[in-house]
């Protein structure tokens, strides 16, 4: 064998040794149900990590507050939710397969020895035969450039999808929260008006007694009194239901919420009287999360198609070679091309344009359904906002009534009773004025969820929400 013929073989050897050394190395990383359990149950309001991601998106002086706000829990769901931890490791898988698709083919490298006998009993020429061929495929018609673009694509509407499934959270939050506050306040009302059909209950009491009443009425009394203790009890139910459930939209167990201070203030501020449409529908089909998804998915899926179409073309293999054959070196440069005689990747083509206009046709399904929602949307706020001025009127009312009552019963022109009555009425109306507002913030939730800009996220609150869509600023707690 010539010298060079060893300096190779010792050349393809180093190759090996170098490209096993590249290899990466299995590690098992084991997956406990009883550890993550121990982990989730861990979790807190006031812990050190999602102090430190508070303060990296929203400039606080304490921590952690002594009231939690809206935005407050919305930065804590975007912390701890599952379900972003999910989207977030599917926007892993498709940009490993960016790299992936960016990849060169490895070349492939095939070794024949073989051996003569019959050569092999003369001792002037060596018996063995020695055969290497290294087969490249070539780059055509850009193919790998056309599979790099296409991942591209889908690993961008991935990353969309983080941010639409933060959205989604952040509404659960928003919906948990405002539930809250309305069975907080639902159980200060009904608690008041427990005390008044006491009161009530008592006066009657002496006054039966004194025959001036009878017991029919007296009985009707006991009747809503018993009433209006067992609404009370239950929206005390209600309200410890509505807070696991805001624990279940943070991400955490219901037993951190113990001892939680809210501040309802979000809920409590005065809300528009007109939200203006016509803008309303091109901010959402400008900055929906969804729609530029499906953007996103169209323009991979006409990569798909053009990567199809490039199949048309040959796939051209060069594969010089070498033999060793009884002590001649032999060498050879082999091309192999796959000729489109039987199909010229027609069937793939007609597949892939068919996926190309139902892709289009996804989105444009999706925007009419957004523009729907918009209408939809708009109608029920305008309904509920006038349902919450005629609730604020009729309050407005009764208040001015019970202060009439109020010095009529002073002046002794009235009984007592008729300012019990009165509170009791009164009462009622601002039942009615609460389960207004609550319809007008969800009519305003709504509209706010189909445009995907919430007027409740502070700008920290926003920085969260793009954090959550880079590589900096891992959010998702493990």
């Amino acid at each position: 064998m010539s010298l060079f013929t060893k300096c190779m073989w010792m050349g393809v050897a180093a190759l090996g040794v170098v490209g096993a050394a590249g290899c990466v190395s299995y590690e098992d990383q084991p997956l406990s149900a009883e550890d993550r359990l121990d982990s989730y149950m861990a979790r807190t309001l006031d812990s050190h990590e999602l102090g430190v991601y508070v303060h990296q998106v929203m400039a606080s002086d304490a921590w952690p507050p002594g009231q939690w706000d809206l935005p407050h829990l919305t930065l804590a769901a975007f912390f701890y939710n599952p379900e972003l931890a999910v989207a977030r490791a599917r926007w892993a898988v498709t940009e490993a397969s960016v790299s992936s698709a960016s990849q060169r083919p490895n070349p492939t490298l095939s070794l024949g020895p073989g051996y003569n006998t019959t050569t092999g009993k003369s001792g002037d020429v060596s018996p063995w035969i020695v055969g290497m061929a290294l087969d490249v495929p070539l780059d055509t018609a850009r193919r790998r450039g056309v599979r790099a673009a296409q991942a591209t694509w889908l690993s961008e509407a991935a990353r969309l999808e983080i941010a639409s499934t933060a959205w989604t959270v952040r509404h659960q939050v928003h919906e948990a929260f405002l539930t809250l506050y309305a069975e907080t306040q639902l159980t200060q009302t009904l608690h008041r008006e427990w005390q008044l059909n006491g009161d009530k209950v008592r006066f009657l009491t002496h006054a039966y007694e004194a025959g001036e009443v009878s017991g029919l009425t007296l009985s009707q009394a006991r009747i809503e009194r018993a009433r209006s203790h067992t609404a009370w009890l239950k929206s005390g139910q209600d309200r410890s239901l509505a807070v696991a459930r805001l624990a279940e939209a943070v991400g955490l167990p219901a037993e951190s919420f113990e001892g939680i201070q809210f501040d309802f203030q979000a809920f409590e501020t005065e809300v528009p009287s007109e939200v203006p449409t016509a803008e309303i529908q091109r901010q959402a089909l400008l900055n929906r999360a969804d729609l530029l998804a499906a953007l996103a998915e169209y323009q991979a899926s006409q990569f798909a198609l053009q990567q199809q179409i490039v199949r048309q073309y040959p796939e051209i293999q060069i594969g010089p070679g070498y033999e060793f054959d009884q002590g001649d070196d032999k060498w050879s440069l082999g091309l192999s091309v796959t000729l489109p005689v039987f199909n010229q990747n027609q069937a793939e083509i007609r597949v892939a344009e068919a996926a190309r206009e139902e892709a289009a046709a996804i989105f444009q399904a999706m925007q009419a359904q957004v523009i729907a929602q918009i209408t939809q949307a708009v109608t029920q706020y305008r309904a509920s906002v006038e349902v919450l001025r005629s609730s604020e009127g009729l309050a407005r009312d009764m208040a001015v009534q019970m202060e009439r009552v109020e010095t009529m019963v002073q002046v002794g022109e009235s009984l007592a009773v008729d300012r019990l009555d009165k509170a009791l009425e009164y009462s009622a109306a601002q039942t009615a004025r609460l389960e207004a507002r609550i319809q007008v913030h969800k009519a305003l939730s709504q509209i706010e969820d189909v445009m995907q800009i919430a007027s409740d996220l502070s700008e920290g609150s926003q920085k969260g929400l793009a954090m959550l869509t880079t590589h900096q600023g891992e959010t998702a707690h493990e």
